[in-house]
Parts: C-alpha cells; structure tokens; sequence
C-alpha cells in the first residue's frame, strides 16, 4: 500500500465551533481549495490531525486557526498550533473574538503567541445578526484570505501562487531578466515562478528555525546560473516580508569590493521601507568603528567578550528597524547573495562583516538568520575563510538547474 494521502491545508478549530468550520470548509472548496482536512469527528486529543501533520513535513502546508473563545481554552487547539509553529508551517489565523470579550490570563497569553506569528484576520464582520457565518458578507476580507492562501500554497494545483503579487510594468518593463538575477521587490516576485517546491521547503525551513531558537544559516548551492539568486531575491524574500510580525527580512546585498558597505545599504534599504531615512555610509562608521575597538588576543583574533559587543551593536540596529516596522518580536533574515564574495574582499571591510555574521548568530536567543546563496565549487573557498565559523552548522539547499521563468 502507498503512503496516504497528507491534504495541503488543515483547519484547526474548537468542538464547539464546528459549524463554522464547516460552513468555512464549503466556503474553501468553491474557491478551489479543495484538499483540506477538518475534523469533525471529535477524535480524542486530535491525534489524527497531529500524525497527519508530522507525515507532511518537507512539503509545503498551510494551517488555517478558527480563533474563538473556545479555540483559547482547549489545550487539545493549542497543542495543534504549537506542532505547525515548531514544525514549521504557515500559519493564517481567523479571528472569531467579539468585541470587549473577556480573556483569561491563559487565553490572554495564548492568543498573544498566535499574534507574534501572523496579523491574521478578524472575521467578526463576516457574522449576520443571526450569528450565521459568511466570508462573502465582507468581500474585503474574503479577498485578502482567498489572496493569503494562494499566496501560501493552499492550492495543490498551483503551489505557491506568484500571481499573488502585482505585475508593475514600471519596475519590470519585460518579465525577462536575460543574464541577470531577479531582484527582491514584490514586482520580480510576481514573475518568477518554477520554484514553488524549492521556496516552500525553504520558507518552511526557516520557520521551523525561528521557532526552535535554532541558529544554522542557510546555504542554498548550485553551479552558476542555476537560479540560487532568484530563488533567495525573488522566491524567499518578498513572501517572509508578507509574513510580520514574525519575520523582518532585510533587503538581500552582495558583499563586492566593500562587504561592510554594502551591507550597511541593505540596512539603510530595508528602514526606508518603513520610514526611516539613514544613511548607509553613516550606518558603516558605527559598524566599523565598534569592529576596530573591540578586545582581540595577541595572535589579533576576536576574544568572547568582542562577539557580545558587536553582537549588541547589530542589535542595536535591528531593534531599531523592528521597532519602524511596528514587529518587535520580529526575526531579522540577513540575505546575502554570492557570499563567496566575502573570502574574496581584502581589508577590513571583509573581516568586520564576517565576525558580525558570527556575532549575529553567537547569542542565544538572537533574533538574526542568515540565509546565503554561493556557487557550489566556492564552498570550499569560503570554508577555509575566518568566515567559515559560520558554515558548522549549515543547511543545504542545491539548486541544480536553470530556473529564472516568468509569466506575461
């Protein structure tokens, strides 16, 4: 016999909302979504739906919450929402909370966790005064769920849907990007698709990470021209900035001839995003100012001690653009595309953006990730780099054929 049948999307929901469940299940299956699991048939500690789930780890699934008064008080629904978090899926909360409901302090601190992950939607005006439940009542907020679960792959026939994003003929005149990567702005993302698998998997992966407190960066490989750079710019980037609070993505950079720099203007980048005007050569000073006066051993080597400070001047930076985000839990992804770059800059620009990389990653409970493309034959170069103290521990993702596509 074949293994069974794990359905892309789940519905998580308390007993005693049942019938909305149901009426949201026929709601899903007119949209199209149609490979959905929802229990109703009560099984005790749903232990159905948790060994369904964990058979699906390592392809892409979307978990949607009913998020009730009920939902909050069972232990069984938030058991449910602690297995997706740590393993990984995306999570779509629909808020059934009515107005001025009193929450216990349990309550309180779950729907605060579920909060951290995804704004979610309130769902309330979609209630008639009968108390019937009907998406289409508020076309709004059906629009941005039926748009949110494209987005995130509930679609078996589809996967993770690129038309989720708007073609903007300003920024992307031609889909065709010739010999050049995509880049990160949601108008490249609208055209790069033939990576669903690959981007869910991945996007799946780092949020496994965010929840465990895991501290591995991501290497994706493969040879020159295998897509590594759309799949990180295009693929990855643009869907973790549709998923604050939980993730601030900053904007990806190459290191080049002055890695420090470059780095700082992916920073200054990203803050513009959310209103803040900073400039990228002052955002280097700061950076390398500390860099210089940290503690080193007399082979010229970082001491512990050094890794703390820069660890807490990036910090410093970070909370600075979570805080304009209005995401202050948020995990920020460093994305760096042709990160063999890094071995190859001479200086101390090289050098100083390496050991923050090591200090991004060298706290326990750091809200920084790293997520870097290379070509597989540079591996070995960046290995034996003062770099490579941060490739122990890493993830591989290889991209082994050509995958820059788009759609007109």
């Amino acid at each position: 016999m074949g293994e069974a049948h794990v359905p892309v999307l789940f519905v998580s929901h308390a007993s005693r909302d049942d019938a909305f469940a149901a009426t949201l299940e026929s709601w899903l299956a007119a949209k199209g979504f149609d490979d959905v699991f929802v229990d109703h048939a009560k099984i005790a500690g749903g232990e159905r739906w948790r060994e369904a789930l964990r058979a699906s780890v390592g392809a892409c699934r979307v978990v949607l919450y009913l998020v009730s008064p009920a939902w909050l008080e069972s232990d069984v629904c938030f058991a449910e929402f602690n297995t997706a978090w740590l393993s990984g899926k995306r999570i779509i909360p629909l808020f059934l909370l009515p107005e001025g409901q009193h929450l216990d302090e349990t309550q309180a601190k779950r729907l605060a966790s579920i909060r951290a992950e995804d704004q979610g939607l309130d769902i309330m005006p979609c209630f008639g005064g009968d108390g019937s439940l009907d998406l289409d009542r508020d076309t709004r907020i059906a629009g941005l769920l039926e748009a949110g679960l494209r987005a995130a792959g509930a679609s078996n026939k589809v996967g993770l849907d690129p038309e989720a994003f708007t073609i903007n003929k300003t920024q992307r005149p031609t889909p065709f990007p010739g010999l050049s990567s995509f880049g990160d702005d949601d108008a490249d993302a609208a055209l790069f698709f033939g990576r669903s698998r690959e981007t869910a998997e991945t996007m799946e992966w780092l949020r496994q990470i965010r929840a465990t407190g895991e501290l591995q960066p991501l290497f994706i490989l493969g040879a020159s021209g295998a897509g590594k750079s759309s799949l990180l710019k295009a693929g990855i980037v643009p869907r973790l900035r549709r998923q604050r609070p939980a993730w601030l993505a900053l904007r990806v950079f190459r290191p080049g001839a002055d890695p420090l720099l470059n780095f700082a203007e992916a920073i200054a980048r990203t803050g513009k995003d959310f209103g803040l005007q900073q400039a990228h050569g002052q955002i280097r000073d700061l950076l390398l100012d500390a860099w210089k006066n940290v503690s080193r051993s007399p082979k010229g080597e970082l001491e512990l001690s050094a890794l703390s400070v820069l660890e807490a001047k990036l910090e410093e930076i970070g909370a600075g653009l979570r805080s304009a985000a209005n995401s202050p839990t948020a995990t920020n992804l460093i994305g760096i595309d042709q990160a063999e770059e890094i071995a190859r800059a001479e200086g101390e620009s090289g050098e100083a953006l390496a050991d923050y990389l090591r200090a991004a990653l060298s706290a326990r409970g750091s809200p920084w990730r790293l997520a870097l493309t290379i070509r597989t034959d540079s591996f070995p170069e960046l290995q034996s780099h003062p770099a490579s103290k941060i490739c122990k521990r890493a993830v591989t993702i290889y991209a082994p054929f050509p995958c820059s596509a788009s759609k007109a």
